[in-house]
């Protein structure tokens, strides 16, 4: 009787065990899938930049910054100012970052530069160089001069266009992402369905849909448990986490933020639906099969009776 208690309390401490463990990683599951897709798409950190520019001047904001880092780095080469008015326009600077984003978040090999910048930017200090100008102020500038001049500007203004995110967190995000995400999402379901059989094993034959039922209450934990980590992304303030000084860059980070936490919600909410709803149907069939179950056994009571009943009057 003891050794029979002794097992079954084992059999219930070891049923909870793998219960929390499937429901923590099932949720780690979950959360990296939620961030798989977003991290990894160009066009999702565009669309972020554009909301961006309708709440506070993103693109304007990066625009100022960077035509005031060309004249301030370009005249200490020894140019004049003048010479970098109308060599960076607007809507030029609007598509060089989405050409950075994309060249980031798309993992090109080499150096990003601004071509079409970089010609006219050359093409101005050639002109200058030979200018009247120049000769009567004795500025001189050899071609490999002009050219390390340009590499050196091009490097400025591309600081300014590349938000620190992406030419400094963005990279190591990735980095931990792209290793990570794949062994622990595969990880973790494939442990998911050992738990799963295990407490399959655990469990008496009979008590299978009892099984079934406490996988779907981690898969519902899970969902919940991703949901929340939305919910807390949604209530973080941003601007004490983030230590930006352009309110422009605060706002895009903001976004992000909240874009992320759109995602993260989706995802747990689907889950957390799924679960809950599997459980739902389960409890309603398993219920309508014990009642036919009981149903049957009234009939089968019933027969045995009216058996009963005549062998007693053929007696």
């Amino acid at each position: 009787m003891k050794k029979n208690v002794f097992f079954q309390t084992l059999r219930t401490v070891a049923d909870i065990v793998l219960l929390i463990c499937l429901t923590v990683i099932l949720f780690v599951g979950t959360f990296y899938f939620s961030l798989g897709g977003f991290l990894t798409d160009a066009d999702a950190y565009i669309s972020i930049a554009d909301k961006a520019q309708e709440k506070n001047g993103f693109y304007s904001d990066m625009y100022r910054n960077a035509c005031e880092r060309l004249v301030s780095r370009g005249t200490l080469g020894g140019f004049p100012a003048e010479m970098f008015e109308g060599l960076l326009g607007y809507d030029y600077t609007v598509t060089a970052f989405a050409d950075y984003v994309r060249f980031t978040v798309n993992e090109h090999e080499g150096k990003f530069r601004l071509t079409e910048f970089d010609d006219s930017l050359r093409a101005a200090c050639v002109a200058y160089a030979n200018s009247e100008e120049a000769r009567s102020s004795g500025f001189s500038a050899t071609e490999a001069e002009i050219e390390e001049f340009v590499d050196y500007i091009d490097g400025q203004v591309v600081a300014v266009i590349a938000l620190p995110f992406f030419s400094g967190v963005y990279p190591t995000v990735r980095y931990v992402y792209e290793i990570r995400v794949v062994a622990v999402a595969v990880g973790c379901f494939a442990v998911a369905v050992g738990l799963i059989f295990g407490l399959l094993c655990l469990l008496e034959r009979g008590k299978a849909v009892n099984a079934v039922r406490q996988c779907l209450y981690s898969l519902s934990g899970a969902g919940i448990m991703t949901l929340v980590i939305g919910v807390l992304l949604d209530v973080l303030n941003g601007n004490e986490f983030f230590s930006f000084s352009s309110q422009a860059v605060l706002d895009y980070l903001n976004i992000f933020k909240d874009s992320l936490s759109l995602r993260v919600n989706a995802v747990g909410i689907a889950v957390a639906t799924v679960g809950i709803s599997a459980l739902a149907c389960i409890t309603v069939f398993s219920g309508r099969g014990k009642r036919c179950e009981s149903k049957k056994a009234e009939f089968r009571n019933i027969g045995e009776n009216k058996n009963e009943n005549i062998n007693t009057e053929n007696n």
